[in-house]
């Protein structure tokens, strides 16, 4: 796993290349500001979970390979856990009893939503690939 409290530096010899710095830093801005749209469109499609009810039970959540809480589902009830993989969710619905976040990648990494409890995204930004149904 890379260590994300530092801050990579390019070198040219025994001097900092500032040319090169301000390029990595504007490429890093650029990649926020990707995710930081991808997050807020996720969000824009939260609805209620009454929709998903009938088939994600009281104190789970669920994910469908399908959007509109549509196809197979995958889901659970243990908190505090990374559920991983979860290969693609394209609909969730949270019914757990706090906030859940869902990630695009395996392990809990990746690009990231959360949704409330009692909610869920019809058609998710990303394919959901892992769940933490951590506190946060």
């Amino acid at each position: 796993m890379a260590d994300r409290t530092r801050c990579p530096v390019v070198w040219r010899g025994d001097t900092v290349s500032a040319h090169r710095i301000r390029i990595a830093a504007v490429t890093a801005a650029a990649g926020m500001a990707i995710l930081a749209g991808a997050e807020a469109a996720a969000a824009t499609e939260t609805t209620t979970a009454t929709e998903a009810a009938e088939s994600c039970p009281q104190g789970w959540f669920c994910g469908y390979d399908e959007v509109g809480y549509q196809g197979e589902w995958f889901g659970g009830a243990e908190t505090d856990v990374c559920y991983t993989p979860m290969n693609g969710v394209r609909s969730v619905a949270n019914r757990m009893g706090r906030e859940i976040r869902f990630y695009s990648e395996p392990n809990c990494l990746g690009e990231f939503f959360d949704v409330p409890h009692e909610h869920g995204v019809t058609g998710t930004a990303f394919p959901v690939a892992s769940v933490s149904t951590a506190r946060y």
